[in-house]
């Protein structure tokens, strides 16, 4: 239930940013939350200035959000 409650305080967009990579997992850090990609952008491009060397994506999670409400 705890899962469902922030998923649904999560707005259209969320910069989701490379934390740890294995061979048989990927961990994403979700850094921020915006009601639009042009602000995600923005979010991603100013994170990349203190760390050049993290790689972030701006993800639409609007569909995960309604499919938990099925």
């Amino acid at each position: 239930m705890e899962g469902k409650l922030i998923m649904n305080e999560i707005a259209g967009m969320v910069l989701a940013c490379m934390g740890t990579l294995t061979p048989v997992d990927i961990h994403l850090e979700i850094w921020s939350s915006h009601e639009y990609l042009s602000e995600c952008h923005v979010a991603s491009t100013e994170r990349g200035f203190d760390y050049p060397d993290q790689q972030c994506f701006c993800i639409d999670v609007r569909d995960i959000v309604k499919g938990d409400n099925k």
